[in-house]
């Protein structure tokens, strides 16, 4: 799939976007659920945070995270147990924004595939625009009346 200049352009300045980490986290909770059931629970990614890092970790602060009202630094090891759970590289929560950018292309690809209702994927090739295949399976997604 050939971009156009247009798709060039939004890729480009997609490239120099910054992606916050509340942004990123709310990005994890959007993709890696089925259709047609809402977001994770903040308690029960909590208690699988919780599992994996070996200590208490509360919904409260997984809900910190999403909204950017974290007091203080953030522990790397939760944001790793955050991106164990949704299975993802935990560089997308630890690293910079260059470094999620790639990852963050893929969980938008992931969303657009899901709510347009496909089942299963397969790419090959080494040109593939993923921006602009995400904005075509964008465009196949049935409307959200859930929103009125």
């Amino acid at each position: 799939m050939k971009s156009s200049p247009i798709d060039q352009r939004q890729s480009a300045t997609m490239a120099d976007e910054i992606i916050e980490l509340p942004t990123r986290v709310n990005r994890l909770f959007s993709t890696f659920h089925p259709r047609t059931e809402p977001e994770q629970d903040p308690a029960d990614v909590a208690r699988s945070v919780s599992a994996i890092v070996g200590e208490t970790i509360l919904a409260e602060e997984i809900i910190a995270l999403r909204t950017g009202s974290t007091s203080g630094g953030v522990d790397p090891t939760v944001l790793q147990a955050i991106a164990q759970h949704f299975h993802v590289l935990p560089v997308y929560l630890t690293g910079t924004s260059d470094e999620a950018r790639p990852v963050d292309r893929q969980l938008r690809l992931l969303s657009a595939a899901r709510d347009a209702g496909v089942r299963h994927m397969a790419l090959r090739g080494n040109d593939i625009d993923i921006t602009a295949l995400t904005r075509e399976l964008s465009r196949l997604a049935p409307p959200d009346h859930s929103a009125a």
